[in-house]
């Protein structure tokens, strides 16, 4: 059963919740756990389905780039940094920023793959789905287009008024080759 805090709105508020949730004696829990399974709510289901190994999904809209593969470990560019994920870590979300995914299958198997942004969902069944835009492998990206783009991006701020939709296109491209260039160890 769930208690709500105590505070200085807190029994009216207490009231109020009561009154609008239901007639019945039913207790007041968050929307999630009442649409939950009794065994969702144990944890039973969720610890039938789990995985021996890390299970990745690499997908942008058209195709996937790695199809549900066991891994050792992923490295991913999150918005608050770096970071690694292997077996047994807790569920959670995540919003990715430009950079590389770098996935270790183990026994010195890795392979690297840039994306302009995404997200990052690690289940508590020891799986690992990542949705982008768009994501290439790092080996494929040509260095001197990617020094290109840059410059054509970099006129276009230069030439852009402040506060415009141009401005604001050129700084997103910006920040997307600059991860590009870093992640090739190119100068832009």
């Amino acid at each position: 059963m769930f208690r709500l805090a105590t505070s200085a709105f807190g029994a009216p508020l207490m009231a109020a919740r009561r009154a609008a949730t239901t007639k019945t004696t039913m207790p007041i829990m968050s929307t999630a756990a009442r649409f939950m399974s009794a065994e969702a709510a144990d944890g039973a289901a969720v610890a039938s389905d789990k995985h021996e190994d890390l299970i990745l999904s690499l997908s942008v809209p058209e195709r996937s780039l790695v199809d549900a593969k066991p891994v050792e470990r992923v490295t991913l560019p999150g918005r608050g940094g770096t970071y690694g994920v292997e077996k047994n870590m807790p569920p959670s979300v995540s919003e990715l920023r430009p950079g590389v995914v770098l996935v270790d299958y183990g026994k010195g198997e890795t392979e690297q793959f840039f994306i302009p942004g995404g997200f990052a969902f690690c289940n508590p069944n020891n799986t690992i789905t990542v949705s982008a835009p768009e994501g290439v492998r790092l080996e494929d990206i040509d260095a001197d287009r990617i020094r290109g783009e840059a410059e054509a991006l970099n006129q276009q701020l230069a030439s852009a008024a402040k506060g415009s939709r141009e401005e604001s296109e050129a700084l997103v491209g910006l920040e997307v080759y600059k991860a590009l260039g870093h992640a090739l160890n190119v100068t832009v």
